[in-house]
């Protein structure tokens, strides 16, 4: 069995808002990948501009 831990978030944003959330996760993302034994961070923007998976 595998010891790693995965997160799956699945949210809507209203499209207008789709830069703003860009804004608030780049930290994140950034943070994400200095951290010790973090092996991914990522995210995607589905076709419609509001429907977000961060993995």
């Amino acid at each position: 069995m595998s010891e790693d831990i995965y997160w799956v978030c699945v949210f809507r944003v209203e499209p207008i808002n789709l830069s703003k959330f860009k804004a608030v996760v780049r930290p994140l993302v950034e943070m994400t990948r200095t951290e010790s034994g973090s092996m991914a961070y990522e995210y995607s923007v589905g076709a419609d501009q509001s429907s977000i998976h961060i993995i």
